[in-house]
């Protein structure tokens, strides 16, 4: 209808006045012109529709983005929590570690202890059989000294035989004098 406006402002189609080819110029400006604006108005429902769909998807993302965030929130503080759950075992474990070292040093202590007091019997003991030893060796010396004293020993005896016999007899004198 406009394009009728227009054509009416202009004159009259059949206006001998204008040439044959504007008219036919002008229908086809007026077709080109009606192609366009159909083209437009196709464009723009597709425009809508896909800004319609655009702003769906943008919102499913959103949407996922959302609750990804909120699981990966959830997540981190799940392993948060864990890794403060393991911190504690291994400082409860660490702590039990040096309480196990402690008391098995007692006990290699008293280890030591013990390894020291059977070795000093066996110190001891050492020290007695040289000891020993050394008394039998001066035993057998002395005893080969007295083997080699035996005849003077019976030299000695017989002389003190004869020293009791002659002690005997003086004093068997000494009694007939008196």
């Amino acid at each position: 209808m406009q394009d009728s406006l227009d054509l009416e402002g202009a004159g009259s189609i059949e206006d001998p006045s204008r040439p044959a080819d504007l008219r036919a110029r002008l229908e086809e400006a007026t077709s080109e012109k009606i192609r366009v604006m159909s083209q437009i108005l196709e464009l723009r429902v597709e425009t809508e529709a896909l800004l319609k769909s655009l702003r769906g998807r943008l919102d499913e993302v959103s949407r996922e983005l959302e609750s990804r965030k909120r699981g990966h929130q959830m997540h981190a503080h799940q392993l948060e929590t864990r890794i403060s759950e393991l911190d504690a075992q291994l400082s409860a474990a660490q702590a039990r570690a040096a309480e196990l070292e402690a008391q098995l040093s007692a006990p290699e202590a008293r280890s030591a202890e013990l390894e020291a007091q059977l070795s000093a019997p066996e110190a001891r003991s050492a020290e007695l059989e040289a000891q020993l030893s050394a008394s039998e060796a001066r035993s057998a010396e002395l005893e080969a000294a007295i083997e080699a004293l035996g005849p003077k020993i019976n030299g000695v005896q017989e002389a003190s035989s004869r020293l009791v016999e002659l002690c005997g007899r003086i004093g068997s004198y000494r009694s007939v004098d008196s």
